[in-house]
């Protein structure tokens, strides 16, 4: 057996280009700038003096920030070029020619695909204020604040164009499905008797192109139990942005209870990612299921307010991209029991959930909930917290527990072939609570329960 060596010269060749700190640049200014050299040198020197690179390199970021400035300031048309660079061992010498272009006012502002969505509606959710100078940044919050809605597949994109001597923006839309009507029915054979049970949903997430949402749903277990839920949103108040829900809810349990709760909560949006809301709501417990009087067994006035902090496809079904929410809720709770006895509580809830995009096709999703109904006295039983079904619990009963205190922890791991319209999943749902569910002081020595399952989402 033979062996031959190979023998490989490798010769690299390194050349070193000497690197500028911010106080050996100079940037000098020709054309029709608009602006001083001092504003514009004011512009980029926290950005000059972040980097220490090479000429080859730090040019372009100084370019994009004075375009970027350009365009807030009205100028979305401006032009700037590298005339020239001088350089030596100790000073940088950049000659930028810069054209700003005219003076852009946002005079209108036309919408493009709203089949359904009134422009005027879209105009007042944008918050865009006509004759107001053109600036880029407020322009794509702009377009954050209508993809916030929840009714519009992507977020927005905008151009401009000019129409004789005024300029207007263009925003394109593409908008969802806004009706949707699920319909159920069950049957279940009995030793004694035969058990219908039927579920129906209908909601309208834009009603008329006005933005406006409502939704019904309807649930009936044979005779044993009902439930019907009616919610409703109005996006403006005259000329304010808040929003106004509405909500009326119904249960009623065979010899056991009937109740009805109404109430609404107004919610402000402080930019495009968190907003603040508050409201009331009263719910009356009658003790015998068929008896519709005016005397109750207890009466809960209900006092609430809240934070919400949220990136924009966090609330999608299938995931569309890596992002997170947090949300905190205080109430301050009155409950009058048979008009002679008068308790006071809080409940707090706290939430909060991430998702993470493992590869193009897989995302992973993490969440935790922390739920406390807190009182000095024992908490009356339609004042605690139920849970169990597909909106707490996966796995078990619809509000089959009860509780003070709720804690869940969920994992869920999503594959997305199409993330318009087709995901599976894969979830693990743990629980925390307290079984005697009276009145607990301390988180500890609560009950658990679990549960895991897969499924497909189709959009």
């Amino acid at each position: 057996m033979k062996y031959y060596l190979k023998t490989i010269i490798i010769i690299v060749t390194f050349m070193f280009l000497p690197s500028y700190a911010a106080d050996s640049l100079k940037i000098h200014y020709s054309g029709s700038p608009y602006f001083t050299d001092d504003i514009l040198s004011s512009e980029i020197k926290e950005l000059v003096s972040s980097q220490n690179k090479e000429p080859a390199n730090i040019v372009p970021y100084i370019m994009n920030r004075l375009l970027d400035f350009y365009s807030d300031k009205g100028f979305p048309l401006a032009v700037i070029k590298t005339d020239s660079m001088k350089t030596s061992e100790k000073i940088l010498d950049i000659y930028l020619n810069i054209e700003s272009g005219g003076y852009v006012r946002v005079d209108k502002v036309e919408f493009r695909g709203n089949k359904i969505t009134h422009s005027d509606a879209l105009l007042r959710q944008s918050q865009i204020e006509l004759k107001s100078r053109f600036s880029e940044t407020e322009l794509k919050n702009a377009c954050s604040m209508i993809y916030k809605t929840g009714l519009f597949k992507d977020r927005p994109d905008f151009s401009i164009f000019k129409s004789g001597n005024e300029h207007g923006i263009l925003i394109n839309v593409d908008e969802k499905r806004y009706l949707s009507i699920m319909l159920m029915a069950g049957y279940s054979a009995g030793d004694t008797e035969d058990n219908f049970s039927g579920l129906a949903k209908i909601r309208a997430d834009n009603i008329f192109g006005t933005l406006r949402k409502a939704e019904i749903i309807w649930e009936r277990n044979g005779g044993e139990s009902e439930n019907i839920n009616l919610k409703y949103r109005e996006p403006f108040i005259f000329s304010y942005h808040i929003a106004s829900r509405f909500k009326f809810d119904q249960k009623f349990r065979k010899d056991y209870f009937l109740s009805r709760e109404y109430g609404f909560e107004e919610e402000f949006d402080i930019d495009t990612r968190s907003s603040v809301r508050g409201g009331m709501s009263r719910k009356t417990v009658y003790p015998d299921s068929l008896y519709i009087g005016s005397e109750n067994d207890i009466v809960t006035d209900r006092y609430t307010g809240g934070m919400n902090y949220s990136t924009e496809d966090i609330y999608e079904a299938i995931p569309r991209s890596a992002g997170f929410f947090v949300d905190g809720e205080i109430a301050a709770l009155n409950i009058d029991i048979k008009d002679s006895v008068e308790l006071k509580g809080i409940q707090v809830s706290l939430s909060a959930s991430a998702v993470k995009e493992i590869s193009k096709l897989y995302f992973v999703k993490f969440s935790a909930q922390y739920d406390h109904v807190i009182f000095d006295e024992e908490i009356p039983e339609f004042n605690r917290i139920y849970f169990g079904g597909a909106s707490s619990l996966r796995g078990y009963r619809e509000e089959f527990f009860r509780t003070d205190v709720f804690i869940k922890q969920n994992a869920e791991i999503y594959f997305v072939p199409d993330r318009d319209e087709l995901a599976f999943s894969m979830f693990f749902d743990n629980a925390f609570y307290n079984r005697n569910s009276m009145n607990i002081q301390k988180i500890r020595g609560l009950s658990t329960l679990s549960s895991y399952g897969g499924g497909l989402i189709v959009k």
